[in-house]
């Protein structure tokens, strides 16, 4: 049910719009990511040192 209300919604934005939503999506998740990887190698490296 949420799955197609956020569809329909997508759907009825402007060409421009759904591209600007869809890089800031793409971007957050990318961000995410490389966060929690540095995190996980800054915590591994903070290990190893002590």
């Amino acid at each position: 049910m949420y799955t197609r209300k956020i569809t329909h919604w997508f759907a009825r934005r402007s060409f421009q719009n759904r591209i600007f939503l869809l890089i800031l999506f793409t971007s957050t998740i990318v961000m995410l990511a490389m966060s929690w990887y540095l995190t996980d190698i800054t915590e591994e490296r903070l290990h190893y040192q002590v």
